[in-house]
């Protein structure tokens, strides 16, 4: 009889091979021996199995952690990217503000004429830079100026005191004319009037 494991030359009889030591007839002390010889392998592969999926679930969470690290650190620049671009828009509305008001709080130029043809006698009333009114009489031209403050009204009339001729009146603000009046014929009379816009 040859043995089934090393296909060595065995007695009928035996139990156990001489030449490889293996169990030929199954007992219970080959079933243990065999527990005994494979459980430490079977064990071995448990223990690595265990060992890699350790190392794995470590590196992910250090992945983990460095990823969500990475997240807060981009956070946090752009929270501050972010807070010094509003402080830089802030900055830049406060001074636009102050010179708006400091624009607002200028003495603005006005400048009041009145022509007429020569020699011709004329009467001009207008509003003056107390809000005020004044009456003048003058004959071929007339001139005012004064500073007002923004928001005020400004008022020209002139009258020609003559049956004839032919009366212009003008208003200029801040170098700028922004009315004009003609007017002609028995005692014409031209008006302007004007509001300084606040802005």
């Amino acid at each position: 009889m040859k043995c089934p494991y090393c296909a060595e030359e065995v007695l009928p009889d035996a139990k156990k091979c001489k030449h490889c030591g293996e169990w030929l007839v199954k007992t219970k002390d080959s079933k243990a021996q065999q527990e005994k010889t494979v459980a430490p392998k079977s064990k071995l592969g448990q223990m690595l199995f265990l060992g890699f999926l350790f190392f794995l679930g470590i590196t992910f969470f250090r992945s983990y952690q460095e990823t969500i690290a990475e997240q807060q650190a981009a956070r946090d620049k752009i929270t501050e990217t972010s807070q010094l671009a509003s402080n830089s828009l802030n900055h830049a509305i406060e001074a636009i503000d102050a010179e708006n008001a400091k624009e607002n709080e200028r003495d603005i130029p006005v400048h009041y004429t009145v022509a007429t043809q020569s020699e011709k006698r004329c009467s001009v009333t207008y509003s003056n830079s107390e809000g005020g009114t004044e009456q003048h009489e003058f004959s071929e031209s007339w001139t005012k100026e004064f500073t007002i403050k923004r928001g005020e009204v400004l008022y020209l009339a002139a009258q020609s005191l003559d049956e004839s001729g032919i009366v212009i009146a003008r208003i200029y603000v801040d170098g700028k004319r922004v009315r004009e009046s003609e007017s002609k014929g028995s005692y014409a009379i031209a008006t302007c009037d004007y509001r300084v816009p606040k802005k």
